[in-house]
């Protein structure tokens, strides 16, 4: 018996039903295709073994190794995490760090500075006791791209003629932060300690005994630094800006910081020198015994700056009697937002709370706890327990708990019983 003939009408029902699935099917939204990464960019962590300056043997391969000596060297860890994806981390023990490696110009860390081509996390073990040492070859740091994070260490010793940054230069695009560092005797031509073009922050570090041929002897600010809790002391320059020049419409902000004992020998702003079409901003700040030549011993402002909570005391210019010398606190665009105190009367429109022609009674530049040296109110100083806490705030509009030393802020420092902040970057403690 022939079973075709039977088989047929289930062969043709199996057949229709075949077309229709098939019909459904490309009627249906087509689905986006998903996309799984193969890998995730590995992250690294080089611990530095030695304190010689050599280059990695052979960068990328994931090992830190230097030649000749075969050692994980700073230098050596530094190129390796650049050629690598993802961000890393190095470690650097305690130690003297000197940068022998000679020839300025390159920037992929091979001679000269190191120059920091990723997002690197940088860990020394506190800036007393791990000292990167340039040794006046070149500057000692080049962020040329990436986001970069620094803590716990010194840099020294940087020097580059005819160019800025002579300890750290951070180019366009590129973010720095520093955390409890200490940038200080280093030159340039401007910037003597840092020259920014991309972002820079700055928290619980000093900035100190820098000299700039040019402008800005501590930081040439030429794009968005934000400074925090941080002291910016005896630094010199040539024209204007001894402790920071705010160059041309760009943007800083000082928050519970101090500015301090800086020089500006013939130009403007001993302390802080604002450009053109700039903007400072000055939360709780303190600058005093800075001295510019012309006009402006703490702040110059040919741009805006803008004062809330801030003590400007006992800045000054010099005179055709140098070394004799006049009071000039600040001259300029000057903006208060109130709860200023200054000792002589620079110009600016004063607001109900501020104190002018008054002495704020500040110590001497001295370690007063934290990690910054501050200037103390005394005891006597007519900036304890002046501003209303909901004034006291950061450039958030934040209200400040600690000042500059990461001690409480407010306390009741004058004994009425009323909790007030202070004026300025130290909060008083009786």
């Amino acid at each position: 018996m022939n079973a075709l003939p039977l088989l047929r009408p289930l062969l043709l029902f199996l057949l229709g039903l075949a077309l229709v699935t098939f019909s459904d099917a490309s009627a249906m939204p087509a689905r986006r295709a998903r996309h799984l990464p193969t890998h995730l960019a590995p992250t690294a962590t080089f611990l530095v073994n030695s304190t010689l300056d050599e280059v990695d043997k052979k960068p990328g391969d994931g090992i830190c190794q230097s030649k000749p000596s075969k050692k994980c060297t700073l230098r050596a860890a530094i190129m390796e995490a650049n050629a690598l994806a993802g961000k890393d981390t190095i470690v650097l023990p305690a130690g003297v760090y000197p940068l022998t490696h000679t020839g300025s110009g390159e920037d992929q860390s091979a001679t000269g500075d190191l120059d920091i081509r990723s997002k690197i996390i940088l860990k020394g073990q506190g800036a007393a006791t791990t000292i990167i040492d340039g040794e006046s070859l070149d500057r000692v740091l080049h962020i040329v791209k990436g986001a970069v994070k620094i803590s716990k260490l010194t840099l020294t010793n940087g020097s580059t003629a005819g160019d800025g940054g002579g300890g750290i230069l951070i180019a366009y695009g590129a973010k720095l932060t520093l955390t409890q560092v200490v940038v200080r005797v280093n030159r340039a031509n401007h910037g003597g300690g840092i020259m920014n073009l991309g972002k820079l922050v700055m928290n619980q570090s000093t900035l100190s005994e820098n000299q700039s041929e040019g402008f800005a002897g501590g930081l040439d600010n030429l794009g968005t630094a934000t400074l925090k809790n941080s002291t910016i002391s005896n630094n010199t320059t040539y024209a204007s800006g001894g402790g920071i020049f705010n160059d041309y419409a760009q943007t800083l902000t000082l928050v519970n910081s101090t500015v301090s004992g800086n020089t500006a020998t013939i130009g403007y702003g001993g302390g802080i020198r604002t450009d053109t079409n700039s903007q400072t901003y000055l939360f709780n700040v303190t600058i005093a015994n800075n001295r510019g030549n012309i006009a402006g011993g703490g702040v110059s402002a040919n741009g805006t700056t803008f004062l809330y909570n801030t003590i400007l005391d006992r800045n000054k210019v010099n005179t055709d009697q140098f070394p004799y010398f006049e009071f000039s606190d600040c001259e300029g665009s000057i903006q208060s937002f109130n709860y200023n105190l200054v000792s002589k009367d620079c110009g600016f429109v004063h607001l109900p709370f501020d104190l002018v022609d008054t002495s704020a009674e500040l110590g001497a530049l001295a370690d007063n706890g934290g990690p910054t040296q501050t200037h103390a109110l005394q005891p006597n100083s007519p900036a304890i327990d002046h501003i209303a806490p909901s004034s006291c705030v950061d450039e958030r509009n934040i209200v400040l708990t600690t000042d500059q030393r990461g001690f409480t802020r407010p306390v009741d420092g004058d004994g009425n019983s009323s909790v007030r902040c202070d004026i300025g970057a130290f909060e008083y403690h009786p």
